[in-house]
């Protein structure tokens, strides 16, 4: 095997195993890494069972390590362990015991909260003081007891957590909250209400939301320090009008929405005060119906809508409808309710030209294809 003979130099190791042969060659392998552990510097495993002999071999040079697939619930070793350390990536269920040799170098953790049984990372933070990055998944409610216990290292700078099944009853929001007021380089949340507890984190800093993009499952947040935050959303209907009231809040700075599902929005019905643009596609508006109130955006300019799909025009499809949706569901300030700028993103001027698009002059004081100017109502400068 190549560990035998390379004798003593510092190797790194990829193991990819879909499935040992049996137990008794896997015990062969764990016996012959662990007698190597002492010169490992990077050790990546797909499958392991037992990572005691890994753990009692002492690894003086060991960076990191990554194992992809534990059963049961390990035991995190300590810095008299591996002393060196940077990076421990364990997918599967763990426990922090009492902390008497704290990492002095380990930046980076990853690993799960419930998997067949619970984690225990109450002490984490204690055994990671200079930690800079924190994932954790596999997030449940019965879990939330385990998470980390603060205070947070001053260093963590990263933070992405991810739910098991993205359930109403699993709030991590005052586990998140121990951020409040902190810079965050990296903020990655998948978890139900991930889009509200990154508001009131934005909150926490002064920062303002300007740009919310909605696209399938994942939410951006533009503030005005130019910094993206992504978060993913359980389901579009998630994004409900009770939703919206809890967000609503937290969202009086922003002026652009860009979103794949306005039709959504409009049916949500929130109020945003400083909406100037709103951009998204026009599938949604083919002979499509509402109910409910009216969304507010008392200063909205601007709607840019995509209509075409794939490649294929649906503009001609979707003209007569929507005027009436716009019209009885979004309310803004100005003459008629509506729109001053209306913009025709994905099509040609000759080709919008050649079909009749008229009816469309009923909800817009002006219209655009693209940049140019196709229309504007009489009055208009």
């Amino acid at each position: 095997m190549m560990l035998e003979r390379s004798m003593h130099v510092p190797f790194r190791l990829d193991l990819a195993v879909v499935e040992w042969g049996g137990e008794a060659e896997e015990v062969e392998v764990t016996t012959l890494l662990a007698r190597h552990m002492y010169r490992a510097e990077t050790i990546h495993i797909t499958w392991l069972d037992d990572m005691g002999p890994l753990f009692s071999a002492p690894a003086p040079v060991l960076r990191e390590l990554a194992v992809y697939s534990i059963p049961g619930r390990i035991v995190v070793p300590q810095s008299d362990w591996a002393p060196q350390l940077h990076r421990l990536k364990l997918n599967g269920s763990f426990e922090v015991p009492a902390v008497n040799n704290p990492f002095r170098f380990l930046t980076y953790f990853s690993s799960w909260m419930e998997v067949q049984v619970l984690s225990d990372a109450r002490r984490l933070f204690q055994l990671c003081p200079q930690l800079k990055s924190l994932s954790l998944s596999m997030i449940t409610k019965a879990s939330l007891p385990f998470l980390p216990v603060g205070p947070v290292p001053a260093s963590l700078l990263s933070l992405e957590l991810r739910s098991l099944g993205n359930t109403d009853d699993c709030d991590i929001s005052s586990f998140v909250s121990m951020w409040h007021g902190r810079h965050m380089e990296a903020f990655v949340l998948d978890c139900q209400n991930s889009l509200i507890i990154l508001a009131q984190h934005l909150l926490s800093r002064n920062l303002s939301p300007r740009l919310l993009e909605l696209t399938g499952r994942t939410a951006r947040l533009v503030a005005d320090n130019n910094i993206e935050y992504s978060v993913q959303i359980s389901e579009y209907g998630a994004l409900n009008s009770h939703y919206w009231a809890l967000l609503g809040p937290y969202l009086r700075t922003l002026t652009d929405i860009v979103t794949t599902n306005f039709l959504g929005l409009l049916w949500a019905s929130p109020t945003l005060a400083s909406l100037q643009t709103i951009e998204c596609t026009a599938y949604w508006l083919a002979g499509e119906t509402l109910s409910g109130p009216r969304m507010r955006a008392p200063q909205l300019r601007t709607l840019r809508i995509t209509t075409t799909v794939y490649g294929t025009s649906i503009l001609p499809n979707c003209v007569s409808g929507i005027p009436n949706i716009l019209l009885a569901h979004l309310e803004i300030d100005g003459p008629d309710n509506k729109i001053p700028e209306f913009v025709i993103l994905g099509e040609t001027v000759e080709y919008v030209r050649s079909i009749d698009w008229t009816n469309l002059k009923n909800c817009a004081r002006a219209i655009y294809v693209g940049e140019e100017l196709i229309w504007e109502e009489r009055g208009v400068s």
